[in-house]
């Protein structure tokens, strides 16, 4: 949870070395909280990396709920082992 209360923007760096990033999403905190807009200025999906600048869009208290997911790098995708039993 990102919660701040000034109209400057807010740069969020994120970064896993064991995880490839799959998605990204920022959420609001609730219905009556302002939240920011937010952009992806480096990194990002298919990356271990992701730099976000998060720019309010209303003066006062703002914030923002930043969810990010990923995979392990070294996971391998295998397919189901035929079966071996004899007929």
């Amino acid at each position: 949870m990102i919660e701040r209360s000034t109209k400057t923007p807010y740069t969020f760096k994120f970064h896993d070395p064991a995880h490839i990033i799959t998605g990204i999403a920022c959420l609001p905190k609730d219905a009556e909280t302002s939240s920011p807009e937010c952009q992806v200025v480096a990194g990002g999906i298919g990356f271990k990396y992701v730099e976000i600048v998060l720019t309010p869009v209303q003066r006062g208290d703002w914030s923002c709920c930043v969810q990010i997911n990923g995979i392990a790098e070294n996971r391998l995708e295998m397919d189901r082992v035929p079966d071996q039993s004899p007929m």
